[in-house]
This record gives C-alpha cells, sequence and structure tokens, in this order.
C-alpha cells in the first residue's frame, strides 16, 4: 500500500466557501499554541461540522469523506506537528473526547494522521464496535486494516464485515491481503449459510481463493450462472483476480453462460478472453 500523500489542506480549501475557510484557517492557525491550550484543537474538532459543513468531498481517492471529516483530520494533522508531547496520547485523547461523529472521522483518517500504525489498538477496537457506521468506516475504503493488521486481525475484520452483512468489495487490499485461513472460514461460513437456506453475501466470493478449498470451484461454478446478477458479478471478479496464481481457472469461467445481458459481467467475461488469449 502507498503512503497517504494527497494534500487535505488543499482538498478542503477547494470545497470551502470564502466565509468557512476564514474560520478554519484562524483556528489552523491558532494550533500554533496548543502546547498552551489544548482547547485551542478540541474546540474547532467538536465545531466542525457546523462550520465547514456536511459536504460530500469529490476527490476520487476520497471517497465517502465530507469537508467535515477533512477539516479535523487536517486540525489533528497540524496538532501533532506542534504538540511537543506524545503525539499518540494527542490523538486518542481527540478520540474519547469525541462525539460519534468525531470518533469515525479520526477512524477515516488513521493514516493520514499515523503513518508508522502506532494506533493500531485503537484501529482494532473499532473492530468491536456492532455498529455497521462506525464497522464501514474501519473496514471500508480505509488503507489502514491492510497496512497495518495482522493477519488474524485482518480476517476477523472482513468476517465479521460478512456477519454485519456488509459489503466487502470495498475493503482495501483484500485481493492482496487473502489468504488460506480467511478462505477457508468465509467458505465454512458460506456452507452453513447455504445449509440454513439463508441469503449469501453478494460479495463474499472475494473473500475465497479456490487454491485454497479443494471444493470450492463447485459452488462457484453454480453462482456462477445463477440468475442473480450481483453474484454472478461477484464470482466472476474473484476468480478474475486469481488468474495469476491460477492459470487453469480460464478454461472454467470460459463455460460461463453464453446468454449473458449484465454489461458490466460481458466486459469482465471479454477481459477473460483477453488474457486467456495473451493479450
Amino acid at each position: 500500500m502507498t503512503q497517504m500523500t494527497i494534500n487535505l489542506l488543499d482538498v478542503l480549501k477547494q470545497h470551502s466557501a470564502d466565509g468557512e475557510w476564514q474560520w478554519f484557517d484562524k483556528k489552523l492557525t491558532a494550533l500554533a499554541n496548543i502546547n498552551a491550550d489544548l482547547n485551542l484543537l478540541d474546540i474547532p474538532l467538536a465545531m466542525a461540522r457546523r462550520k465547514m459543513g456536511h459536504i460530500s468531498i469529490t476527490h476520487p481517492e476520497l471517497s465517502h469523506w465530507y469537508t467535515d471529516d477533512v477539516a479535523r483530520i487536517v486540525l489533528l494533522q497540524k496538532a501533532t506537528e506542534t504538540y511537543l508531547g506524545d503525539e499518540v496520547s494527542l490523538i486518542m485523547r481527540a478520540y474519547q473526547q469525541g462525539d460519534e461523529h468525531e470518533k469515525e472521522t479520526i477512524i477515516r483518517g488513521l493514516c493520514f494522521v499515523d503513518q508508522q500504525g502506532d494506533l493500531i489498538e485503537l484501529a482494532l477496537d473499532a473492530c468491536r464496535t456492532n455498529m455497521s457506521t462506525m464497522m464501514s468506516t474501519i473496514a471500508f475504503n480505509n488503507p489502514f486494516p491492510a497496512r497495518y493488521f495482522p493477519e488474524h486481525e485482518f480476517n476477523q475484520m472482513v468476517l465479521k464485515s460478512l456477519f454485519m452483512g456488509l459489503d466487502i468489495d470495498r475493503v482495501q487490499g483484500l485481493a492482496e491481503r487473502t489468504n488460506e485461513s480467511l478462505s477457508r472460514m468465509t467458505y465454512d461460513f458460506l456452507r452453513e449459510r447455504i445449509a440454513a437456506s439463508r441469503p449469501l453475501p453478494k460479495t463474499i466470493w472475494l473473500a475465497i481463493r479456490i487454491v485454497d478449498v479443494d471444493d470450492a470451484f463447485e459452488i462457484f461454478q453454480t453462482y456462477l450462472i445463477s440468475d442473480d446478477e450481483a453474484h454472478r458479478h461477484f464470482v466472476l471478479t474473484a476468480l478474475l483476480q486469481q488468474l495469476a496464481t491460477n492459470p487453469s481457472l480460464i478454461e472454467r469461467i470460459e463455460t460461463h453462460h453464453p446468454q449473458e445481458s449484465n454489461a458490466q459481467i460481458l466486459a469482465l467475461i471479454n477481459k477473460t478472453k483477453q488474457l486467456s488469449n495473451g493479450e
């Protein structure tokens, strides 16, 4: 995973009206004196949504971020640069004092304020939540888990997301971090759902490598011709991601239903054919 090099200050300025930016710039400048008064951070963090709004960020690498999120993370970045004490303690303090929205923002922005993974315990604690909003914040569109979580903890995050009915296609680094243990546990979960006649999460296929489970392809093949377009799409996506290490899947994929009409799935099939022809 690459380091976070996005200039959040520039992004925020592009999304802010003049009055909003004047307020923010003043609060940012005041952080030069944070060692004398921690309220110079606490108060702007609490006021960020009211003063900076909750407007969607259009930057392609900041999916699901809002203006108040960016404002809070920029404030934390500035504060940690200026603070003479322990940076981790400062961020933990902000997290513990924050409301639900402030906590989610800090979890969302961990890779911007923690380049060394020092806040991994905070991230792991976020995975213990029963709230889908917090779970989505740590698990999805967030590079921190793929970068810093050990295998067991990463696996548990993915499985819990599936248990909570969340779509794991938004887990960054999932294809690279999927491992034998995750494949087998996810496959067991899949089999249990089928045996109980319960619906399968449509993205569950992305956490299973065929090479890790002897009879997995039989179930993959069943859903490869499912009436459900979402399952067909994610089964194909999962298989395509495994072609580099399992080239024999090409022939199996090409037996896909010949009457496919979904444009996205047809594009995946064409991609498969190109790969099989060495294009």
